[in-house]
């Protein structure tokens, strides 16, 4: 009890939180690789081509010119949706009419803005001036304080001041476009979470699996990464040359979510996930959101699962059940007439095993979305056998 008690007040005080996500992302590592989805195709602008747009005298990562020519090759190919993941919060050229009235007209294309953030970005960025806002979502993520992006807002309550006015993510509006021609429309459950046909979208809390005191502000959820070689591999990828030189497949189009975005470093839009910190390691935006709208597709879809949590009571439970199995078994080991049981290796014997036994159930919970309290379990079950062994030498000690 004295062990689970200090356990749960460490926890509660936040103590634990950067062990407890430091573990959930090495499990995170650990799961069974998954196929790229190919519900998306991505189509990318890298250095080059962002430097191509300069020498066209356009403005931003897509000049007028390629926009235009990029939206009406798309199209040929009939795709479910398109998302434009670059800013442009410009009016088209007069030049380009035809651009102007796909961008009002297209009932595919979805554009991102960026609210304001006090913080980051305290101006925000307007959305494309012909797009309506039925068809604009943010492009904001969540980084917890060690910078990795394990957070997934799919709506907020935006800042009236604010030229990104829409309350919906980007990715949400892809993942619902897409599912709207099968008949599946968001609904709103009695405690006030995200449904989708038969999958409910919990929102996270301040305190929630190992977060503690988080700012959960807006509806947000865990971050449930496809596992794959790497983060990059999310989906099929073509360059925005190869499309504008009408070498992609109409197949690889059409029907998809074609989602376009730089790829370039240069640009600032690159994160850190569970997968591995420094620059080598970084994700460009597009591939993110392209993380975040598989995500929901294959929640609904697919029947994978979301990351979830037990309450607070079933957590404090598991922790007190590994607490009573550490200081049963470093009993059982104390009170053993053999002398070999009781020697301080075969103790470290028995606490490894029950590491290994406790990291290969969280991690296997992990696999089917449980996010489970592994480093609290781990210490409350070394404290209770601690304490258990320094009592049976002080009593030894004394008779």
């Amino acid at each position: 009890m004295v062990a689970t008690g200090l356990v749960l007040t460490a926890r509660s005080l936040g103590v634990l939180q950067p062990l407890e996500l430091w573990a959930f992302d090495r499990l995170l590592q650990l799961r069974p690789k998954e196929a790229p989805d190919d519900r998306l195709l991505i189509v990318t602008i890298d250095e080059s081509e962002v430097q191509a747009q300069a020498a066209q005298g356009g403005r931003g990562s897509l000049s007028d010119q390629t926009l235009d020519r990029l939206l009406k090759e798309l199209e040929r190919h009939r795709p479910r949706v398109i998302g434009i993941d670059v800013y442009r919060d410009f009016a088209v050229s007069s030049r380009y009419p035809d651009l102007a009235a796909q961008l009002r007209r297209n009932q595919r294309l979805v554009a991102i803005c960026k609210s304001s953030d006090a913080i980051a970005d305290p101006t925000g960025i307007a959305p494309p001036p012909e797009v309506p806002e039925s068809r604009v979502g943010f492009s904001d993520f969540l980084e917890d304080g060690d910078g990795v992006l394990r957070r997934q807002i799919l709506k907020l309550d935006p800042d009236p001041a604010s030229p990104c006015t829409t309350p919906y993510a980007f990715n949400a509006r892809l993942a619902v476009q897409y599912l709207e021609p099968m008949g599946i429309r968001p609904e709103s459950t009695s405690e006030g979470n995200l449904k989708l046909d038969q999958t409910v979208f919990q929102w996270l809390t301040e305190r929630m699996g190992g977060y503690q005191g988080i700012d959960a502000g807006g509806n947000q959820i865990m971050l449930n990464y496809r596992s794959l070689s790497s983060p990059g591999a999310i989906a099929p990828q073509v360059s925005l040359t190869q499309v504008l030189q009408g070498k992609v497949r109409s197949q690889a189009i059409q029907d998809r979510i074609v989602l376009v975005g730089v790829i370039a470093s240069s640009s600032g839009d690159v994160w850190i996930t569970p997968y591995g910190t420094g620059t080598a390691n970084e994700v460009p935006g597009v591939l993110i959101q392209a993380h975040m709208t598989s995500q929901i597709l294959s929640a609904v879809l697919d029947r994978r699962s979301l990351i979830w949590v037990w309450n607070w009571a079933g957590e404090a439970l598991w922790i007190g059940l590994w607490s009573l199995a550490g200081g049963l078994s470093m009993l059982w080991v104390q009170t053993n007439p053999s002398a070999l049981a009781r020697s301080r290796l075969f103790q470290g014997v028995i606490g490894v095993t029950a590491i290994a036994i406790l990291t290969g159930l969280s991690g296997a919970l992990l696999g089917q979305g449980g996010w489970i309290p592994l480093v609290p379990a781990g210490i409350a079950l070394g404290i209770a056998g601690s304490i258990t062994i320094y009592l049976n030498d002080q009593i030894r000690s004394k008779s």
